[in-house]
């Protein structure tokens, strides 16, 4: 069995204003590319109704550190009451979205995510000998990195969104 450990849970960024939901989408993206993840898209749901479109976006990031540890940094983005507007921005037209937004960020430790060590009970004893013993300060580092990079992440997307905000206040 995969252990998991929750390295941060629920690390959220509530902003309601103007922003591209592209450019938004794609700044997350990057960055977690940057860091070195293959992103995989969980869930992309979108709903209309009078008040305006509702979009729920569910990104899984993983990330191979080890052969027996792998960092995952899951995104849930909603995004309600979304209405687009078309702006002209330096020569050109573009499409932002108007009102509300909420991203929380995940980050969890999947540790023998391969079941390697489960295989004979005589693995699994030398396993637990060896995190007892040995391997003591292994499993901090690793929880210490992959904290790291997703506060970077949740820092790249909330001074995205601030930027978002100055360009429109700048504009309006």
């Amino acid at each position: 069995m995969v252990e998991t450990k929750i390295i941060a849970e629920a690390k959220g960024i509530s902003y309601e204003g103007i922003f591209n939901l592209r450019f938004l989408i794609s700044e997350i993206d990057a960055k977690l590319r940057e860091l070195g993840y293959t992103i995989n898209e969980k869930l992309n749901k979108e709903d209309v109704n009078p008040k305006g479109k509702s979009i729920e976006i569910v990104k899984e990031a993983p990330k191979k550190v080890r052969d027996f540890a792998k960092y995952v940094i899951e995104a849930k983005m909603n995004f309600s009451e979304l209405k687009e507007k078309i702006v002209e921005r330096s020569g050109s037209k573009q499409h932002i979205n108007q009102r509300k937004a909420s991203i929380i960020f995940s980050a969890y430790l999947e540790l023998d995510y391969a079941q390697r060590w489960e295989k004979r009970p005589i693995f699994y004893f030398l396993r637990s000998v060896f995190d007892t013993f040995v391997w003591k300060v292994g499993p901090e580092r690793l929880e210490a990195g992959l904290a790291e990079e997703v506060s970077s992440v949740y820092n790249s997307t909330k001074s995205f969104l601030k930027e978002q905000s100055k360009q429109s206040q700048d504009k309006l």
